[in-house]
């Protein structure tokens, strides 16, 4: 059984039992900038905390990534609150030829299992709707609240814990189609060093 489904007047728009997710627009910058600048909410996001200038290019390569392959980052909707508090999806990089799944969420959501349950829809809508055979993530290796959620609770496999990309140290998980679409109970995946 799904964990999202489509919402009925919205394209695009699907929800989970907490939350809609739906495509960004250009009205979606101040709420975007509120938590791409908190340095705490990005510590482990690339870089870090982004200005005003890097939040808007971040919100723009969104929307075009929709544009371009019909599928991208969501904007995370608070069912409850109706407030925007992070984003989730699938995109294509220069990071790897796989889709890649992330997300971020406003620290004032954070322990309340919402980035579960989007990350849940993310692969949800990755396998059973655009069908793709393969979904990769990558999580600093500090980050041990993300990297739980990616092995113990969605089931990915940590390929490797020093995969570097713009000079940037990383864990890598992946998971197949099959594999997701035929699990029924999630396995700790312990990561191999490299």
């Amino acid at each position: 059984m799904a964990t999202f489904s489509q919402h009925q007047y919205q394209p695009n728009t699907w929800e989970t039992e907490r939350l809609f997710l739906r495509p960004f627009t250009a009205k979606d910058f101040a709420d975007l900038y509120r938590f791409y600048s908190h340095p705490e909410v990005m510590r482990f996001i690339g870089k870090g905390a982004r200005t005003e200038s890097e939040t808007l290019a971040e919100l723009i390569s969104f929307i075009t990534h929709w544009r371009q392959h019909n599928f991208g980052n969501f904007a995370i909707i608070h069912k409850a609150s109706g407030k925007l508090m992070g984003r989730t999806g699938l995109y294509f990089s220069d990071r790897c030829k796989e889709a890649q799944f992330g997300y971020v969420l406003d620290k004032s959501y954070w322990g309340q299992g919402l980035g579960l349950e989007a990350g849940k829809a993310s692969l949800d809508y990755g396998f059973k709707v655009l069908e793709f055979e393969q979904i990769v993530a990558f999580a600093m290796p500090e980050n041990v609240v993300s990297r739980k959620i990616l092995s113990e609770k969605l089931g990915m496999h940590c390929i490797t814990d020093n995969f570097i990309y713009s000079g940037i140290q990383y864990a890598y998980y992946s998971i197949g189609r099959a594999e997701y679409l035929t699990s029924s109970s999630l396995r700790v995946k312990a990561c191999k060093s490299s």
